[in-house]
């Protein structure tokens, strides 16, 4: 129920944007309609798809580049249609498809080059739960502890102040 109040919001709100700034044609009108149409139902597909497949993926880093790359799917299929639409050049469409997938590698060059020093972390903290879940008590996360910050002699402490009487 949600994903589909979800899907109609987003295209209510396409329409509304569009209508407000283009002023369209009922055939330009019914054109931005499938548009949006298919953008939502993109938009939708991934909602329900991704949380499940993200439970069946080995790790978090390619959880989080299948969501980039998803994303990045639907923006490219939204462009594709508008620009078939808009561009009467074969040569404008062509430039427009060279731009897209340029997009598309630089944008998983920098998902694959992210999204390991972001996932780290979080793989060290499951790995600990699970081990400790499996009973292994003394388990703490691998890799280095980060120091506390050091008191300097002379600094207040911070917290309830002593009774003067």
């Amino acid at each position: 129920m949600r994903l589909l109040a979800t899907t109609t919001g987003l295209l209510l709100i396409g329409m509304g944007v569009f209508e407000v700034t283009m002023r369209p044609s009922g055939e330009e009108r019914a054109e931005a309609l499938l548009l949006f149409g298919v953008v939502a139902a993109g938009i939708a597909t991934a909602a329900v798809v991704l949380p499940r497949l993200a439970r069946r993926m080995p790790s978090l880093k390619i959880t989080v580049i299948i969501l980039g790359a998803t994303s990045l799917l639907i923006l490219v299929a939204a462009l594709a249609i508008a620009g078939r639409q808009m561009f009467i050049s074969e040569h404008d469409l062509s430039f427009l498809w060279v731009l897209m997938g340029f997009g598309v590698v630089a944008s998983l060059a920098f998902g694959l080059t992210v999204s390991g020093p972001l996932t780290e972390d979080l793989d060290r903290i499951s790995n600990t739960s699970s081990a400790i879940a499996h009973g292994d008590l003394a388990a703490r996360p691998a890799g280095r502890a980060r120091d506390p910050p050091r008191v300097r002699r002379g600094t207040p402490v911070r917290g309830p102040r002593p009774s003067r009487r």
